[in-house]
């Protein structure tokens, strides 16, 4: 009679482990939020702004969460965080210059889940005075999200990177279009395109915005063509290109 109640037992207990280790170890909400780290280039150039938007490409709802940027600190200083309607700021700390920032978004007592994708957050970083010219990995991690029913969401995180370089412009002519490439040219920056006669300005465009490559026609007349890189204040940033 022992014998075949202690059998009984060990076969309940069997049963039991074994129904625990089917079942999964915690609830998750259906999908989840994929962010991504903007990349973007700059020119070296110390007190220069730089900013980066941290993008969700999916996002199935969420009530509040908090996630963790990581950059180097001896080439960039983070100034300042602007949220949006898709991430409304929550408690997050002060702004220190650590290498590392917790971005709490989000609303704890939310009753609808903040959905839709797009630009959840833009960091804006400084250039330091100690920064090199090279690639800083702009990283995200440490990710604590919740929907409106404090159900855990699942997220991915992928790493942008700031390219911080030496500015610099330069351009070619063909079928009476001039064409430009601006490097690292930074936040503010615009580019004058000028035609000259006889060392007379006959012709002028600014462009400003995002700086990369276009092309252009001049009006006016004469043949010597230059473009300008300045900065946000008027200051050059390079060398002018000329095509003779």
């Amino acid at each position: 009679m022992i014998k075949t109640t202690r059998r009984k037992l060990m076969a309940v207990l069997l049963a039991l482990l074994i129904l625990a280790a089917l079942l999964p170890t915690g609830a998750y909400a259906a999908g989840g939020i994929a962010f991504e780290a903007g990349s973007v280039s700059a020119a070296l150039t110390p007190g220069a702004t730089v900013r980066v938007p941290i993008v969700a490409t999916a996002n199935s709802g969420y009530g509040s969460g908090i996630l963790t940027v990581s950059w180097k600190k001896s080439a960039l200083r983070l100034t300042d965080v602007e949220y949006s309607a898709l991430a409304p700021k929550g408690y997050s700390a002060p702004i220190a210059n650590t290498g590392k920032y917790i971005i709490d978004f989000g609303d704890d007592l939310a009753q609808k889940n903040f959905t839709g994708t797009g630009t959840f957050f833009t960091l804006v970083f400084e250039v330091t005075s100690t920064a090199a010219k090279g690639e800083y990995t702009i990283s995200l991690s440490d990710f604590d999200i919740n929907d409106k029913d404090i159900v855990p969401v699942t997220v991915t995180g992928k790493a942008g990177k700031v390219t911080l370089g030496v500015a610099s412009v330069t351009g070619s002519l063909s079928g009476g279009k001039l064409s430009y490439t601006a490097v690292a040219a930074p936040e503010g920056a615009k580019l004058i395109a000028a035609r000259y006669d006889g060392g007379r300005m006959t012709a002028a465009k600014i462009i400003s915005g995002s700086i990369t490559t276009g092309k252009l026609t001049l009006g006016g007349k004469g043949s010597t063509y230059r473009l300008f890189l300045l900065d946000s204040s008027g200051r050059p940033l390079c060398s002018a290109w000329c095509n003779e």
